[in-house]
């Protein structure tokens, strides 16, 4: 079968187009040449508003600073710069991360014509990162915790810190049965008077019976909720083991339909076993 000849002028710019890295190309004065539309976007601009631009009419003097260096680094040792992790700023100003690779860009001769770069949003796993390390500096503040009362306002206080959830509680353990010791968010205030039993209905009594970490994405599909949010969407429940007791449970609820993402899921589970 016959096939055409590939044109590499129309494969890039469909590469440009459909790419979700930011991809840039620049000369031997740091120009840009040629952008992606993810790398336009990513500062709210099309990609012509790019050309013959520098990095200092794009981003503040020490990000364009930061990357002018790498850009020379590159094109004096003619090697590339690998997966640097570098923060940056985004199309509203806010902070975001990248992972940047730069490489020397040459012509059909073999001369240096200037840089190609990629820069992939690691904005996402660097949160969680810094959202893990929170974790582990709060469950070592728990470790010193000397009471109960204590230690479920500090619970409480870290889960408000470090999520962005609707509602959080944590719920106590007294012989068999379940009370709200501590509650804020966007719970029913007759919510914030719940007293259960281990053996009642509920997803808290549920997970707290089976002594194992409870998601539901869906309540309103799950005939064991209680709506104790004002908007309920999803729930999850993770009891609070200690030294293999149970001593009561977290309850974080979402208004959003499987609102509540499994790293963060993780992550409370390392807040109730300890």
């Amino acid at each position: 079968m016959y096939e055409k000849p590939l044109d590499k002028g129309s494969l890039l710019n469909s590469l440009l187009e459909a790419s979700p890295d930011a991809i840039y190309f620049k000369d031997l004065q740091h120009r840009f040449v040629l952008v992606s539309r993810a790398k336009a976007e990513s500062l709210g601009r099309s990609p012509e508003e790019f050309i013959g631009k520098t990095d200092f009419d794009l981003y503040p003097e020490d990000i364009a600073r930061g990357s002018l260096n790498d850009d020379q680094r590159v094109l004096d040792n003619e090697e590339p710069i690998v997966n640097k992790e570098e923060a940056t700023p985004g199309a509203e100003g806010e902070r975001t991360w990248v992972s940047t690779t730069k490489a020397p860009r040459y012509d059909r001769d073999g001369d240096l014509v200037g840089t190609v770069g990629i820069s992939r949003d690691i904005t996402g796993r660097k949160n969680q990162e810094s959202r893990l390390e929170a974790v582990q500096n709060l469950a070592r503040e728990i470790k010193l915790t000397n009471t109960r009362e204590g230690l479920y306002k500090l619970v409480l206080a870290g889960l408000k810190d470090i999520f962005v959830y609707d509602a959080y509680a944590i719920c106590e353990k007294e012989g068999d049965d379940l009370k709200i010791a501590e509650i804020t968010g966007r719970y029913l205030e007759e919510a914030r008077e719940w007293e259960m039993h281990i053996d009642g209905e509920g997803l808290i009594p549920a997970a707290c019976r089976e002594m194992e970490s409870l998601y539901v994405a869906d309540v309103t599909k799950d005939e064991r909720y209680l709506q104790g949010c004002e908007s309920p969407g999803s729930e999850y429940v993770a009891p609070i083991e200690i030294e293999g007791k149970l001593y009561g449970a977290i309850d974080v609820e979402d208004g959003e339909v499987d609102g509540i993402n499994r790293s963060d899921r993780r992550l409370i589970d390392i807040l109730s076993n300890h």
